[in-house]
């Protein structure tokens, strides 16, 4: 069979051609455990359909590269490089910065046992912000002390480990948040733990991760105040049971905001969350649901409580702009990237 071809800006050649229609605005779109492989063209459809990315999460399991992705319809200019290696990282920052796209999320995953690297970014997303990767547990624990200190609230907390050692991307902003509460090594049941601490105080989770370290899976999360609504997580789900979760969600008005691969694992397994934002002073919450699969307990990281601070006035975004996902295969350490005043 022949490959998908773009003709934007050119002739259609001539004979027969099976065309592959723009998709219809819904309210979002997701995917979980897509092969790495198939992303670009996805990618290039989903952005020419006039969406951009909201969440992405790379992760390996039972011996493949895949992606959880979140879409939604744009409401702006944007840009994402995903799967590219720590050096290339580095530089498409640069180039966003100079440009004035500015990072709203991060992450980082492990594609054929090597550190991957995902990078959403946004014209004029307005805020100060922070972005941190390559980072150890002590690194990461005492940039967070300094940055609450500051004001800022983290956005994305996402680790990796490779030969037993942890490494943390993350990356902080000036937003408000309300009350929020962050954690980057949890087990599986210090995670229903924490779910219910949360929800018990209003937060909802807003950022996830999953990875396989020292033999066991461990959680980061990051749980906020605003914006205020209702939320249902799960864990522990293999895809049968993620798409059936999903579907559920859907028909009680949730949406899917995010969804983590487990990092790592001998299998694919998937942590997601949905949401249902709530009329103003409306106040609700949901116990989450455990998943089949969970985790031996293992000694638990630090637990890091701060308060968040009024983001900036939002800047007029204009038309949506869209990049190529980029792919690369070196290796290299990372360190402190930027912070914008």
């Amino acid at each position: 069979p022949g490959q998908w071809a773009a003709f934007k800006g050119g002739s259609i050649p001539p004979g027969p051609n099976l065309i592959w229609p723009p998709r219809k605005l819904g309210d979002h779109f997701a995917r979980h455990g897509f092969p790495a492989a198939q992303f670009q063209k996805w990618f290039l459809h989903l952005s020419d359909s006039g969406y951009w990315l909201t969440w992405i999460d790379l992760f390996s399991g039972a011996g493949g590269d895949y992606l959880n992705m979140v879409w939604q319809p744009a409401r702006g200019r944007w840009r994402a490089h995903v799967g590219i290696d720590a050096g290339r990282f580095q530089e498409t920052f640069n180039e966003a910065v100079e440009d004035r796209y500015f990072p709203v999320l991060a992450d980082v995953g492990t594609w054929s046992g090597m550190p991957r690297y995902a990078a959403i970014y946004r014209e004029n997303e307005p805020g100060r912000f922070e972005l941190r990767f390559g980072l150890t547990d002590e690194q990461a624990q005492a940039g967070f002390k300094q940055l609450v200190a500051q004001g800022f609230v983290p956005q994305s907390s996402s680790v990796i480990s490779i030969n037993g050692q942890r490494r943390h991307t993350v990356l902080y902003r000036k937003a408000a948040a309300g009350s929020f509460w962050a954690r980057s090594g949890m087990t599986a049941d210090e995670y229903q733990q924490a779910w219910q601490l949360n929800q018990a105080a209003g937060r909802n989770v807003r950022f996830l991760d999953v990875y396989r370290h020292m033999g066991q899976a461990y959680f980061s999360a990051i749980f906020s105040e605003l914006p205020k609504g209702e939320g249902i997580g799960k864990h522990g789900l293999d895809g049968s049971a993620f798409q059936q979760a999903f579907e559920e969600g859907y028909q009680e008005g949730f949406r899917l905001q995010l969804v983590a691969g487990y990092d790592g694992a001998n299998e694919r397994r998937y942590a997601a969350s949905w949401f249902r934002q709530a009329a103003p002073l409306e106040k609700a919450a949901r116990v989450v649901a455990r998943g089949p699969a969970a985790t031996a307990d293992a000694p638990s990281a630090k637990l890091s409580i701060g308060h968040a601070q009024r983001a900036e006035q939002r800047i007029p975004q204009r038309m949506r702009h869209r990049t190529r996902a980029v792919g690369s295969s070196a290796d290299e350490g990372g360190d402190i990237i930027h912070r914008r005043d």
